[in-house]
């Protein structure tokens, strides 16, 4: 949550792909449209503000939050959960996401996928140095390692 010009924004440029491209006001049931998505905010009775993004023909739930305070331990409890849970998908899965001025281009383990104006294209990405060019070349990530120094993908359980 931030405050520009004296009222309150969402801004999550770290949610990933559904996420939001620009600062979204804090006002529930206003739809904001802009590079073919579309983002509102309901309440919910239970899960206190949803934030929503628009598919093809329904409203899909991306994320709830409340604004109570937190404290720095709540938020090293959730990241570490979320860096550590054996199921989690950010343990599990390789995944990239860059938000673009008409959309957003993603990989998820050797699959890159691209959403823009025109629809949506995916292609295989090989594992060795083809997965380390295109880090670099749709991320902008240049690791310095070997593709073989990586961690192993390791399956859910």
């Amino acid at each position: 949550l931030v405050e520009l010009a004296g009222k309150p924004w969402l801004m999550d440029v770290g949610f990933g792909a559904g996420g939001l491209r620009c600062p979204l006001p804090l006002v529930m049931d206003r739809v904001e449209e802009g590079h073919g998505w579309a983002f509102r905010l309901v309440k919910h009775e239970i899960w206190g503000t949803m934030m929503q993004t628009r598919g093809q023909r329904e409203w899909m739930d991306s994320y709830s939050f409340d604004l109570s305070q937190v404290t720095p331990a709540d938020i090293a409890v959730g990241n570490h959960f979320t860096s550590t849970a054996p199921a989690n998908k950010f343990v599990t899965t390789r995944i990239a996401s860059l938000p673009l001025p008409d959309g957003r281009v993603s990989l998820r383990d050797f699959t890159l996928t691209r959403h823009d104006e025109s629809g949506k294209s995916q292609m295989s990405v090989p594992s060795g140095g083809a997965y380390l060019e295109r880090l670099r070349a749709d991320f902008g990530i240049e690791l310095d390692a070997r593709y073989e120094d990586l961690r192993a993908l390791v399956p859910a359980e």
